[in-house]
């Protein structure tokens, strides 16, 4: 059961092994920029795009050692074809940098749909357009942050890529990576490196076979020199892939190709720990048809579906990556109908404290009063502090004690089903659960890991 909270309320489910879900509503924001604070909850908007200045801005933002912000917009500008921009720090007006297209610099390039990265000296923008260039195929570009120099550094051609859909990445000796949706050998994408001079060389050409398809999603690169990415097509069942390449040798193998089941067209850049695992989403696929959050090693086993979206009020479709914490807590977004946030727990001990936090919501609710919620607060925590000795049974007990508290509470009627706010989706589909059934199966689902 799904306990569905209005915009600052959680909601907390747990689906299978070490997964905890908590969902917030996510409001979409078309053509701003915009910053939060946290403590203070103030939302302002930085920049509205006026179609002169930009349109469309797709990609995230970079910020130098100053704070200013620097991004890309898909279209606008004085040529109708995107534009590179500035805000400063201390706020203030935004500063087109570069238009696409407006004449000042030959075959610029045109819509560029990624973001940007700025090089270690903090002088140098590198970023990627979608098309344009000598052949129409897209560029690789660079620009000082004052933006008075442009240079393309690549032009494809289409036999060496075409459609660069994701941004770069910079190792230490400065060579540049990225991915071509299009293009290469078999027109089906392209892994590329090229130095700060504009030498570019294609690692690998997908054939659009068991290697995968269509390479949406930009690359990660670990400290030996390979990288990893996805593809969102191809594989042995046609829902793409995920790969490693070894940037010296050129060594490329298949880590996972998606079965539909198991998720189905990962559109997004991939996420690496510090243990070497990689995490990412599918667009399509899983038990719900919904999309996935997925986990896997750099050697590609063991695979794990963390999450399966069902497509209704815990969202559905990810189109972008996630976002790993340094307690090793995933956060990401929904594209379907108005989009959710979302945040996965991949410990028992990250999905209890997220029970935890439920009990506290239904404390502030006044679902349960405070010694109700604190007799419940004790248990979840000496559980989570026996996880952490390696004590399972023990911590299995406090769970199971837990569990009959709760069952008693919703069995005396301090908490019922219609306690429960409903959530109505842009299809007006509301679905209210009963807080003490959704608390019972969190912490089911945490005995049966630990187990």
């Amino acid at each position: 059961m799904m306990t569905i909270k209005t915009e600052s309320q959680i909601a907390v489910r747990m689906r299978g092994p070490r997964i905890a879900l908590a969902i917030v509503s996510a409001t979409l924001l078309m053509g701003t920029l915009m910053t939060r604070r946290a403590g203070a909850q103030v939302f302002a908007t930085l920049h509205s795009f006026n179609g002169s200045d930009g349109s469309n801005p797709r990609a995230g933002l970079v910020t130098d050692s100053a704070g200013n912000l620097y991004g890309t917009t898909t279209g606008g500008g004085s040529a109708g074809q995107g534009t590179v921009f500035k805000i400063p720090a201390a706020g203030g007006v935004l500063t087109v940098l570069h238009n696409f297209g407006d004449g000042t610099v030959a075959n610029d390039g045109a819509h560029p749909y990624a973001g940007l990265i700025l090089d270690s000296s903090g002088n140098y923008l590198y970023g990627t357009t979608a098309g344009g260039g000598s052949w129409m195929n897209g560029t690789v570009f660079r620009l000082d942050t004052s933006g008075k120099n442009l240079s393309v550094l690549h032009s494809f051609s289409g036999t060496d890529g075409a459609d660069p859909q994701a941004g770069l990445i910079l190792d230490s000796s400065g060579n540049l990576y990225g991915t071509t949706q299009g293009g290469g050998s078999w027109i089906n994408g392209t892994v590329f490196t090229l130095d700060t001079s504009g030498n570019l060389n294609v690692l690998h050409s997908f054939s659009g076979g068991n290697d995968g398809a269509l390479p949406d999603a930009g690359l990660v690169l670990d400290s030996s020199g390979n990288l990893y990415g996805t593809t969102a097509g191809g594989g042995s069942a046609g829902y793409g892939t995920v790969f490693s390449l070894d940037t010296s040798s050129k060594n490329f193998n298949v880590l996972h190709s998606f079965s539909g089941t198991d998720g189905a067209n990962p559109f997004a850049d991939l996420v690496l720990d510090s243990s070497g695992n990689l995490y990412g989403t599918t667009f399509g696929g899983g038990s719900g048809s919904g999309g996935t959050v997925f986990k896997l090693n750099t050697s590609g086993s063991p695979f794990a579906v963390l999450y399966s979206f069902s497509g209704g009020d815990d969202g559905g479709k990810p189109h972008a990556g996630l976002v790993l914490d340094s307690s090793g807590n995933l956060y990401g977004t929904t594209f379907g109908g108005y989009g959710t946030v979302f945040e996965i727990a991949t410990t028992p001990q990250q999905g209890t404290q997220l029970i935890i936090n439920q009990v506290n919501t239904l404390e502030v609710q006044g679902a349960l009063k405070q010694g109700q919620a604190n007799s419940l607060d004790k248990g979840l925590n000496q559980a989570i502090s026996l996880m952490n000795s390696g004590k399972n049974s023990g911590a299995i007990q406090n769970l199971q004690d837990f569990i009959a508290e709760t069952e008693d509470l919703e069995s005396s009627g301090v908490l019922a089903s219609p306690q429960a706010e409903p959530l109505t989706s842009q299809t007006n589909v509301g679905v209210a659960s009963s807080p003490a059934e959704l608390l019972i199966s969190e912490a089911n689902a945490v005995i049966a890991e630990l187990q």
